[in-house]
């Protein structure tokens, strides 16, 4: 393993490192902490940001994030990994390039990175929290050097890069690890206000030279000509990767021997230390998967082998998203037929699913993304028509939302409540919420919910100017929240009604998200309520983040909370997490505190490669079946 290394000053010109520190105190906890380290570092050749986080009770927070200010008008946004306490209390947090989940604004490279943000979420009380040793971190030798392009790549309507391509980007520096050496993430900004790169890099790894800058394919032609070793493709696969890296740089064959030799002995030693976590036979397992024709991994195989591959992990049910929107991948009388034609080809996905499970002796809750038509899904001419039609929700800006339905609009509605109730009929064990909720704070405010929430408060927003009256602490904001929240909760009310009356036998869960008490007001997810109602018989929440401190305080959060007689399990995201040879080790310690902490089920989101490679080491230990666990 390599001894990881803080970048010094004299390693990387414009580098701080400063016991300065930087604090706020948090009153209102709803606002949370936002700490403003105003400290410019040259992030260019660095993994990312390192920094000591005291606080005065660590337990009132549920998670980090953090935000970097790249020098014009961009944001890198971050989450943390896992957050253990140093010996004086202190938290010692670090982000990662690695661990950007999206860009905002306009990109101007890690060396240009002039001040910080630190957020704490979910805070549950007032506090202080102070941020000190703010530093650049490297995690070894910069032998190879992963160059990511800044303009080419899709954006969102709201200026930030699509999701999608920022994590594929992210994930290119751990192929690396099989020649044993460090792989670092720079922007062709950086390369080109740089110049040059390190000495001791040996590689200069170029995944999408076409869509370069003009001035960043000059610089790699450049360091090409110079006698620099470039690789200017995506390799098919790990083997030609390796075979591809060793021409162009023989002297990573030793490192390349030594360092499967040692993942090896890693990946023995992560399946012994799991293989003697404790199993608890009694409690609820599911695994989910977006796909409604099989593992994400390989959807080919279809149903009857994800099915077996479940049971054979010992879990007990599949959680799987047949519908989005207005399409469905069954027959269905009240949604339109799948617009993708091969998917669609493969007939009736619901009941292959059902069909698997019942032979492999799984239950089956099937799920519904509700109110959202992604783009990748809805032609073009669907939505044009429903644009026409007044059922897109609409941003506070007054941009249409092109990807999502509005919550208030009739058809809508009953599009939603017929969808959920036909589902429960379909033979199923359950039906399940996903995407209940606003996309954000910034919808929707259409004519018609503007002209519903006038009529609730006695008003004619057609008359007076809306927007400072609805805006953050405006006179009228807290009353525009509680309506969002029921226009919701009016939805997930008629459909109990309904399914209780129609399909008693079939339960009724939610994908929640995972801090209701701020995201209630956020995207109007009240499903504490709908639990005390007894509307929901159960709530999945999605606790994705990879950490052991700050998640074993979310899920004490939602503990805390009064759900009635409704269930309460906690889904865990190792599809999210970056696949560095620990997931499953990491898995196995937050299944352990999920159950230190009193719940009595669990999720994994979801099948695909990494969740598939990970369930038969879950199965030799925390989920073998109860004859096995008792002869342990």
């Amino acid at each position: 393993m390599m001894t990881h290394l803080i970048l010094g000053c004299l390693a990387v010109a414009g580098c701080a490192t400063t016991a300065a520190s930087w604090s706020d105190e948090v009153k209102d906890v709803k606002r949370g902490a936002s700490v403003f380290v105003r400290e410019p570092l040259d992030l260019s050749f660095a993994d990312g940001i390192e920094m000591d986080v005291s606080c005065t009770d660590f337990k009132a927070i549920g998670a980090f994030t953090a935000c970097l200010h790249n020098g014009k008008t961009g944001w890198y946004m971050m989450k943390t990994r896992q957050v253990p306490l140093v010996a004086d209390g202190r938290m010692r947090l670090r982000f990662l390039k690695t661990d950007v989940y999206n860009v905002e604004g306009t990109a101007a490279g890690w060396g240009a990175a002039d001040y910080f943000k630190l957020l704490a979420k979910n805070v549950t009380r007032p506090l202080k929290i102070e941020v000190s040793n703010y530093r650049a971190y490297v995690a070894g030798p910069r032998e190879v050097a992963v160059l990511v392009p800044e303009h080419g790549l899709p954006r969102t309507a709201g200026g930030m890069l699509a999701r999608a391509h920022v994590n594929g980007l992210t994930t290119f520096p751990f192929g690396y690890a099989m020649f044993g050496v460090t792989a670092y993430l720079l922007s062709e900004l950086d390369c080109v206000a740089k110049g040059k790169l390190p000495e001791e890099t040996k590689l200069l790894y170029v995944p999408y030279f076409k869509i370069l800058s003009d001035e960043a394919k000059a610089f790699v032609a450049a360091y090409e000509k110079a006698g620099g070793k470039v690789l200017k493709r995506l390799p098919k696969d790990d083997a030609d990767l390796r075979e591809t890296v060793l021409k162009l740089v023989p002297a990573f064959t030793a490192n390349a021997d030594a360092a499967a030799a040692r993942q090896a002995v890693r990946q023995a030693e992560i399946r012994a230390e799991v293989a003697r976590m404790p199993s608890r036979p009694d409690e609820e397992r599911f695994v989910c998967c977006h796909t409604a024709w099989g593992s994400k991994a390989n959807p080919d195989r279809g149903w009857d082998e994800t099915a077996r591959l479940v049971k054979a992990a010992n879990f007990h049910r599949l959680d799987v998203n047949f519908c989005r929107g207005l399409y469905a991948s069954y027959p269905s009388a009240v949604l339109r037929p799948w617009p993708i034609a091969r998917d669609r080809a493969r007939g009736d996905a619901l009941a292959e699913c059902l069909a698997a499970c019942r032979k492999h002796g799984l239950k089956l809750y099937a799920w519904r993304c509700c109110w959202a038509i992604p783009a990748w899904l809805a032609p073009k001419a669907d939505v044009e028509v429903l644009g026409k039609e007044g059922r897109l929700a609409v941003e506070r800006s007054g941009r249409v939302m092109n990807e999502q339905l509005c919550p208030t609009h009739p058809d809508n509605i009953r599009t939603e409540v017929e969808s959920m109730v036909e589902l429960a009929g379909k033979g199923v064990d359950g039906i399940e919420y996903d995407y209940i909720r606003y996309r954000n704070l910034e919808s929707c405010f259409c004519p018609r919910c503007l002209a519903e929430f006038g009529k609730r408060i006695g008003r004619d927003f057609a008359q007076e100017d809306w927007k400072p009256l609805l805006a953050k602490d405006g006179p009228l904001e807290r009353a525009w929240l509680e309506f969002r929240k029921d226009n919701i909760s009016r939805v997930v009310r008629e459909v109990s009604k309904r399914v209780r009356a129609e399909h008693p036998q079939v339960r009724i869960s939610v994908f929640g998200f995972n801090a209701p008490r701020v995201h209630a007001d956020q995207v109007g997810q009240d499903w504490p309520r709908w639990c005390r109602e007894g509307w929901v018989d159960e709530v999945c929440t999605m606790t994705y983040d990879r950490g052991f401190g700050t998640f074993r305080n979310t899920i004490a959060q939602q503990r805390a909370l009064d759900v009635g007689k409704a269930k309460l399990r906690v889904t865990l995201g190792p599809s999210c997490w970056r696949d560095d040879g620990e997931i499953a080790l990491d898995t196995a310690k937050e299944i352990q505190i999920v159950r230190e902490s009193g719940f009595d089920g669990w999720g994994l989101f979801e099948v695909d490669k990494i969740v598939e490679s990970v369930l038969p080491v879950l199965a030799t230990g925390p989920t073998k079946p109860k004859d096995a666990a008792v002869e342990a």
